[in-house]
């Protein structure tokens, strides 16, 4: 298979304003981690899904591939080229290419445009068909997202939030994408309707030979959607690997107590043990050594004052943790 996306050490950090106190006192200026070093490959036709807790920065992750927010240091290759110095018609062409699906539905649509003019516009901007075949277009789009067409005259407040998140997903196909970054695009209907949007994910996936990148912290969704898993804590990501991989042999403790966290149907099952302590720390005071390590079950002495050794491989993932580093039975014997 071919790699599609590869994300090369990627860093996002936003400057945080200094109050009056902070220039009084001349403090240093302090910045929010969002994203601290990620790499990954994904070939194409997968789908990856991309967990965490919220505030690890999996959306800011998201938006900085496709240049929505900017990256403060990194790379992002996009079919073998770089993304972040495209720029004009150059970076108008990677957009026909790359789309993403928004997570609350209403608020990613405008009020004043009907459903017809949203999905026109898309269609006028990058001159993706002549003007005398916008209308069959936007009628195509709307019966492929499974939407009927008496809808194409409506504003978005008229539309349900599931009607409204196919707009979206219409939206996004309007310029026959090969990668759709999907940001919580189901968290915000109710669960019958998520059940739907999903369908459709998949059955346009397989349709449209589509790579996705499927951010969620719903971890049954993402087993379900997903061959791919990575898992994100505090900007970095600790496990990447096949979904059934992850899910069945989990190898970082972050990754096992998240496992452990899914709800299960089962009175008898009890209450899930060796779970996180405490709070994750702020992205702007990120803790010495493996940022994981205060609330981390199996913390070693190493964890807390080493950062966690790059990305290796343990079964079919790829793990960032002192626990498997080649040295690691000499760090517990130092306990």
């Amino acid at each position: 298979m071919t790699a599609l996306l590869e994300v090369r050490d990627l860093t996002v950090h936003f400057p945080v304003e200094r109050d009056l106190a902070d220039v009084l006192v001349r403090a240093p200026h302090r910045v929010v981690r969002a994203v601290n070093g990620v790499s990954f490959t994904l070939e194409k036709g997968q789908t990856l899904g991309l967990v965490g807790e919220s505030g690890c920065g999996k959306s800011t992750l998201g938006r900085a591939i496709l240049r929505l927010t900017e990256a403060t240091s990194g790379d992002v290759i996009f079919d073998g080229q770089s993304v972040l110095d495209l720029k004009g018609d150059d970076l108008l062409a990677f957009r026909r290419r790359a789309q993403m699906v928004f997570q609350d539905p209403h608020a990613s649509m405008n009020p004043k445009l009907t459903v017809g003019q949203t999905l026109a516009e898309v269609l006028r901007v990058h001159r993706l068909c002549p003007k005398d075949e916008i209308d069959a277009r936007v009628r195509e789009l709307v019966t492929h997202a499974g939407l009927t067409p008496d809808l194409i005259d409506r504003k978005p407040a008229g539309l349900s939030g599931g009607q409204c998140q196919r707009v979206g997903i219409a939206r996004a196909l309007a310029v026959n994408p090969d990668l759709i970054i999907a940001d919580e695009s189901v968290s915000a209907l109710d669960v019958s309707i998520q059940a739907q949007i999903l369908n459709l994910f998949m059955a346009l996936r397989r349709e449209l030979d589509l790579t996705m990148v499927f951010i969620s912290h719903d971890l049954s969704v993402v087993r379900h959607m997903c061959q791919m898993v990575a898992v994100m804590y505090l900007g970095q990501i600790v496990e990447y690997g096949p979904s059934e991989d992850v899910f069945n042999n989990p190898q970082h403790p972050y990754t096992q107590a998240l496992i452990t966290a899914i709800p299960v149907m089962d009175a008898d099952a009890g209450l899930a043990q060796d779970l996180p302590k405490g709070e994750p720390p702020s992205p702007m005071q990120l803790p010495a050594g493996c940022p994981f390590h205060p609330r981390c079950p199996h913390v070693m002495p190493v964890c807390e004052s080493d950062p966690p050794p790059p990305s290796h491989q343990v079964d079919a993932q790829a793990v960032r943790c002192h626990l498997h580093a080649p040295n690691a039975a000499a760090s517990r014997a130092a306990e």
